[in-house]
C-alpha cells in the first residue's frame, strides 16, 4: 500500500502517474479526502481523551475535598458518550481508507512510457529472430492433443474448464524444466524452498492478492486459508513481521 501521508503531500505528482497507469482520477481524488477525514477525526478523538482525562483529574481533587461533583459527572458523562461516538466515526472512516487505499496501484517510473495498450511498448532488446516455418504451423493445443499429451476432456470432467493434463514426453518435458530451472538457480546461490501451498488470510494479504484479486483466489472457507496462486505469495512472507540485519543481505 502507498504511503498516504506522502501521496497527500505530493499529490499531484501521484495523481500524474497514476493516471497514467490508467487509475481513475476521480478515485485517487476520494482518497485524499477520505485521508484528510480520517485525520480530522482522530484530532477530535484524541482531543476528547485528553479533555476526559483532565476533566477526570478535576474529579479527583473535588472528591478530596468533599465538593459537589454533580455538574463534573455530567460533563464528564457527556464527554465519554463524545468519545465513544468519535470512535464510531473514526473506525469507520479508518477502515473506509484502508479498503480505498488497498485498491491503489503502485505508481509507475518515470522512464515506463504512458500508454492505454500494448501498442505503446518500446522494444528496448531483441534476442535472436523469430523461426521462420516452411509450413503451416499448427497451435500448441492442437498438435499437443494431436500427439496425446495433453487431455482436456478428462481435466474438464475431474476438475474444471480451462484445466489440463500433462501426459507422456510433455509431462516428462515440464518436469525436466522444473529440475532444470531449480538446478541452475541453486547453483548461482540461490536457496530452493518448497513452501506451504495453503496460506492464512493475512500472508496472502501480506503479497498483495488481497483484497484485488480476491474472486480469483481458490478459499477454504471453514479454516479461512487460500490457496497460492504462485510461490512468491509464500515466499514473501518467508521473514514477515522480522527485522534483517544488514549484513545477512542479499538473501
Amino acid at each position: 500500500m502507498l504511503d498516504l501521508k506522502t501521496l497527500v503531500k505530493d499529490y499531484d505528482i501521484y495523481a500524474k502517474k497514476l493516471t497514467a497507469k490508467g487509475f481513475d482520477a476521480q478515485e485517487l481524488l476520494a482518497l485524499k479526502e477520505l485521508f484528510l477525514q480520517e485525520k480530522e477525526s482522530l484530532n477530535k478523538l484524541e482531543k476528547l481523551r485528553a479533555k476526559q482525562k483532565l476533566l477526570s483529574k478535576d474529579f479527583a481533587k473535588l472528591k478530596a475535598n468533599n465538593e459537589n461533583t454533580t455538574d463534573l459527572e455530567r460533563y464528564i458523562s457527556e464527554n465519554k458518550q463524545a468519545i465513544t461516538a468519535a470512535e464510531t466515526v473514526f473506525r469507520d472512516q479508518k477502515q473506509a481508507l484502508e479498503t480505498t487505499a488497498l485498491a491503489v496501484p503502485n505508481i509507475i517510473d518515470d522512464d515506463v512510457p504512458a500508454g492505454t495498450s500494448e501498442a505503446e511498448n518500446i522494444t528496448i532488446k531483441t534476442v535472436l529472430s523469430p523461426k521462420q516455418f516452411d509450413f503451416e504451423p499448427k497451435p500448441h493445443e492442437e498438435l499437443a492433443k494431436h500427439l496425446a499429451w495433453i487431455n482436456f476432456d478428462k481435466a474438464v470432467q475431474m476438475s474444471k474448464s480451462r484445466f489440463s493434463i500433462l501426459c507422456q514426453d510433455l509431462a516428462r518435458l515440464e518436469r525436466a524444466l522444473v529440475n532444470f530451472m531449480l538446478d541452475f538457480n541453486t547453483s548461482k546461490g540461490f536457496c530452493e524452498i518448497s513452501p506451504p501451498v495453503i496460506l492464512n488470510e493475512q500472508a496472502v494479504f501480506n503479497a498483495c492478492q488481497l483484497p484485488k484479486f480476491k474472486d480469483d483466489l481458490y478459499k477454504i472457507e471453514n479454516d479461512n486459508l487460500y490457496l497460492i496462486p504462485t510461490s512468491e505469495v509464500a515466499l514473501v512472507n518467508f521473514y514477515a513481521d522480522e527485522i534483517l540485519k544488514h549484513d545477512d543481505l542479499p538473501i
